[in-house]
């Protein structure tokens, strides 16, 4: 069912996982894959584990930097209160954190 950030990043962990850190053009289509099982009324997004402090940059949870050019739209100005990142398709979107998405999950990285 569809969540919002912080309850998509606890149910992946309640499974040993995480949310998806897809930082390349393959993993990003991996997650398309996965998730197009998973449409509810035509709402296909998907949160993923990258998220901004402070209005900063967007680092995934294990603090690398998000490319932008993953970005449906990479020069986009941001609202302040944008600051969790959703996949829809294959591109990042960054959206406020409480707009109830479906979790993307992966295992979890060798060095977590």
């Amino acid at each position: 069912h569809r969540m919002t950030w912080i309850e998509a990043k606890q149910f992946c962990e309640k499974k040993g996982k995480v949310l998806a850190m897809p930082k390349n053009e393959h993993e990003l289509q991996e997650i398309k894959d996965k998730c197009r099982e998973i449409i509810v009324e035509g709402y296909n997004f998907h949160w993923i584990g990258a998220h901004r402090f402070n209005d900063k940059v967007f680092t995934y949870m294990d603090r690398t930097l998000v490319n932008r050019k993953f970005w449906r739209h990479p020069q986009a100005h941001l609202r302040p209160d944008q600051d969790c990142m959703s996949v829809f398709d294959d591109k990042m979107h960054p959206f406020r954190c409480h707009v109830k998405f479906f979790p993307a999950c992966q295992d979890r990285p060798e060095n977590w």
